[in-house]
């Protein structure tokens, strides 16, 4: 992929590979309106929350409605690896507000682990940044008290035996697969290909190199083309993921439009079925 950027008009992305997205989607903006129509029917509304559960729930699906449209960016310009990257996190925080929307009362934990987070940042810098503090007094006994108040219920045992515990690493003991598993909707069987094959990417991995390495007459080069099966296998993946967030939406509110949702569905499903005629492959076999 040329990296070529037109400054005079302050245009960034490439023409031509959008140009080549929008033709192998084609079928699916034909309907990209509608979809649009539907997430700002589920999100653009007034809302009241009875509990911390109905707060996760919708903001989670706020923020994955906007990974979809980053998706779709980074798509239709070719960063397929890069979509990849954000699918991993739209996943796992579909899969846990669909958890969190089927077990409200552990919704509470999920924001009180917000503390230990807090803390493990506001340590680091504190360690980091001794001769210039970032934080005043206040504000470190602030979230270290709050640290120590939560960090009670974040404990999983070491050894029976001795009775040996140590902080958890999230705010359930409940594995992502775990989770996947018990929402069901096939979450299970997605984990794969949105999340386990993605974290190979976010992370500084050999499989990261290799996905983007080629040989040309026994000599290694980076492939700067752009990413088209990885674009395309990505895209595919999000619709799934969109329209679940819709479907959890209307279920965990009671937003009664479970009939126009249905139809939306098949409108933008049939898109995927029918393409461009394009074998698009799953990202792991890349």
């Amino acid at each position: 992929m040329a990296h070529q950027l037109s400054l005079t008009l302050m245009q960034f992305g490439f023409k031509d590979e959008q140009h080549a997205f929008v033709k192998r989607q084609e079928k699916f903006f034909d309907v990209f309106d509608e979809l649009g129509s539907g997430i700002d029917q589920v999100f653009d509304r007034e809302c009241t929350f009875d509990s911390a559960a109905d707060r996760v729930v919708f903001f989670m699906g706020r923020l994955i409605a906007e990974e979809f449209m980053e998706i779709t960016l980074l798509c239709a310009n070719g960063y397929g690896h890069a979509a990849l990257r954000i699918l991993r996190g739209m996943y796992e925080r579909l899969v846990t507000a669909k958890y969190l929307s089927r077990h409200p009362a552990e919704a509470n934990a999920f924001v009180d682990y917000n503390a230990v987070h807090e803390w493990k940042v506001m340590s680091r810098a504190i360690e980091i940044w001794k001769e210039a503090p970032l934080f005043t007094t206040e504000e470190i006994a602030k979230a270290k008290a709050a640290f120590d108040e939560a960090k009670s219920q974040f404990q999983e045992t070491m050894c029976k035996k001795c009775g040996t515990t140590r902080l958890q690493g999230s705010w359930t003991k409940k594995s992502l697969p775990e989770m996947a598993a018990e929402v069901g909707d096939g979450f299970d069987k997605l984990y794969l290909n949105c999340y386990l094959v993605p974290t190979l990417e976010v992370h500084a991995t050999a499989k990261a190199l290799f996905t983007r390495m080629k040989a040309d007459d026994d000599q290694l080069t980076f492939k700067a083309e752009a990413q088209r099966n990885e674009s395309d296998a990505a895209f595919l993946l999000a619709h799934a993921l969109i329209l679940a967030v819709l479907d959890l939406q209307n279920d965990h509110f009671n937003l009664g439009i479970a009939e126009y949702l249905a139809e939306l569905n098949e409108k933008v499903l049939n898109t995927t079925r029918t393409g461009a005629g394009t074998e698009v492959e799953p990202p792991c076999s890349s």
